[in-house]
């Protein structure tokens, strides 16, 4: 987990960029590079330049799902690539958190609207048990194109979560190295001191 270089060094007004081009130009980057940390360095630019607001309008529905209200959260798949990788997006409703997580492949995630804050946990058990984990929370920032600051990346096993701050509903396009049925997940209860690990089906993993 990484922030995106400071203000100073990045153009205010990014050249915007269609989804299509997003695909075309990440999907080598993810091939070619060995390290996760020069694949999300190298994609985040672009999807400062996808998420941005004026930008996605363009490929996005700016209402959020109907059943949003009932669900707390949405994620739809966007885009796919054969054994690449996956673009999704992910509304959350006012004042909601995902659960506390990680995943076994790196993301890149952009706001593209309302405000959410990224925390960052570590885990500071031994880890010599599978289902225990015990947590704090080492950082947390608030991504929002008010701030000018809409792009978070994550590695694998980067242990996170994202809570919408506002009273209206959230949207923001994330990237993976992966589908996520094609990958396993870790949910973090940190009151029990607890980890479930959800693995993909075999189908899923063969497939993907």
């Amino acid at each position: 987990f990484r922030f995106c270089a400071p203000l100073a060094t990045m153009p205010r007004q990014p050249a915007l960029i269609t989804l299509e081009e997003f695909v075309r130009e990440c999907g080598p980057i993810a091939k070619n590079n060995f390290m996760d940390e020069d694949i999300v360095d190298e994609i985040a630019p672009l999807m400062r330049r996808l998420c941005q607001p004026e930008n996605a309008a363009c490929f996005l529905s700016t209402e959020p799902p109907p059943d949003l209200q009932e669900t707390g959260q949405s994620l739809t798949l966007l885009h796919e690539e054969p054994d690449g990788i996956a673009v999704y997006t992910s509304w959350l409703k006012g004042k909601t958190a995902t659960p506390i997580h990680s995943l076994d492949t790196w993301t890149v995630v952009g706001v593209v609207q309302g405000k959410e804050r990224m925390c960052l946990y570590a885990q500071v058990d031994d880890r010599t048990q599978e289902s225990v984990a015990r947590l704090n929370e080492a950082s947390s920032r608030v991504y929002s194109h008010v701030f000018d600051y809409p792009v978070m990346k994550l590695l694998i096993g980067d242990i996170w979560q994202r809570y919408n701050v506002q009273d209206s509903p959230s949207m923001s396009i994330h990237v993976y190295g992966r589908r996520l049925d094609c990958t396993a997940r870790r949910v973090f209860d940190p009151e029990a001191g607890s980890v479930t690990t959800h693995y993909p089906p075999l189908d899923a993993v063969t497939r993907g």
